[in-house]
Parts: structure tokens; sequence; C-alpha cells
């Protein structure tokens, strides 16, 4: 039993294309030096808006000054925060999610396991642009037609320091336009479709990489923040 599961998983990996496997050898090796050396980060004293040595997840010191600040900690400040900005444990519909430009999607389609959708395409060409708890952006689906997203951006839970390593967990709830029967009967009658998506992104300062799941699809891509 055991030598067909290891078997049935080396065919399923194999069967993926060899470009899809160089990213996300790339996305490994990226998030594997990441968290390596940025492991401070996650200090139980961090604390983001005191001090830079903070950010350092500095937790031993001679100097009485950080040691007092320490000390007048305010309970209500939590490692999950940027800036000022403290974000509660949970809330069900978050905060405004960052403000982004995410450019490139690839997908994994989960009938890919019972060897159904052999045909459908996984690299998306996704251009959208996210402002203010708001997303729109275009893409190339599963069927190598354009579609047209807008949407609500949320991020239910933020770890980490914006100017380092940090992660953040949310979705985004809004209509696509651009599916068919191919996708779901109604879809010739209704142009706009609701949809969901689960995000889970990583980042590092400025540049990240998002991974999502919509539907029977799990995807990654790229994004960079942006202030205004």
């Amino acid at each position: 039993m055991l030598q067909k599961s290891v078997l049935y998983s080396l065919n399923l990996f194999h069967s993926i294309n060899m470009a899809t496997k160089n990213i996300l050898t790339k996305l490994i090796l990226i998030m594997s030096v990441c968290c390596f050396f940025e492991k401070p980060v996650f200090s139980k004293n961090f604390v983001s808006n005191y001090s830079e040595n903070y950010n350092l997840g500095i937790t031993a010191t001679n100097n009485s000054t950080t040691k007092n600040n320490y000390l007048r900690m305010p309970a209500e400040i939590e490692p999950t925060k940027f800036g000022n900005e403290a974000i509660p444990d949970f809330f069900l519909w978050g905060k405004p999610g960052k403000d982004a430009v995410y450019l490139g999607m690839w997908s994994f389609h989960l009938s890919l396991l019972a060897k159904q959708g052999d045909d459908l395409n996984w690299q998306h060409d996704l251009i959208a642009l996210a402002y203010s708890g708001f997303i729109a952006g275009t893409f190339i689906n599963s069927f190598n037609d354009r579609c047209y997203v807008f949407g609500l951006h949320r991020s239910i839970y933020r770890y980490g320091n914006k100017n380092g390593f940090s992660t953040d967990l949310g979705y985004n709830l809004g209509v696509v336009k651009g599916y068919d029967s191919r996708m779901v009967s109604v879809a010739d009658d209704l142009k706009y479709l609701p949809f969901l998506q689960v995000t889970y992104d990583i980042s590092w300062k400025m540049l990240g990489i998002q991974m999502s799941y919509v539907g029977t699809v799990l995807t990654a891509g790229f994004y960079i923040e942006y202030e205004i």
C-alpha cells in the first residue's frame, strides 16, 4: 500500500509542467531564507511603534530606558499590527487589505488529482490593483477567456513587521465576469458570478507572494505593496 502511494505521488509530481516546478522550487527557497533570517521578528517582545530596536526582536539589554519602555508597554499592543494600527486577534469581516499591485497568477486544479482537466489553462496573466479595501483586475481564466473581477479586499489576521517579514490571512469577496456554462450552468444567464477567495500572503518588505483557494482551484502569484 505504501509503495502504491509513493508511486502515485511521484507520477503526480512528474505530471506537473517543468516551468511550474521551477517556480515552486524558487518560492520555497525564498520563503526558507526569509524564515531563517527573520526569526527574531516573531519574538513575544516585538513592538513596532516604540523604537527601531524592537523591530530586531531584542529581548535583553542593559539600557534602562529600553527596559522602562517595555514596562510601559500598553496591554492593547499586540504583535499582530502594523505601525500604530492595532489589529484584533480575530474579526469575521476584518480590516481593509494591503494596498498592492498583483502581477501574475498560476493555478493548480484539484480535478487533476482525479486525472481530469488536463487541458485547463494554469497560467492566468493576472493584473490587479488593491486600494483602500477594494480590488479590481483582469486575468485569463482556465478556459483561456478574458475575465474581469471586482470585490472587497479584506485582512482578517496580520502578523509581523511591514519593514521586514510578515504574513497576512484574508479574503476577497466580489463578482467576476467572463465565465460561461463550462464553469457553472447558470453562468450563461448570470453574467456576474459571485466568488469568495481565501488568501494567505507572505511578504518581505514591499514584495510578496499570495497563495489562495477559490472553488476547486489553488493559486499562487506575486504582488508589490505601495503607499499613497
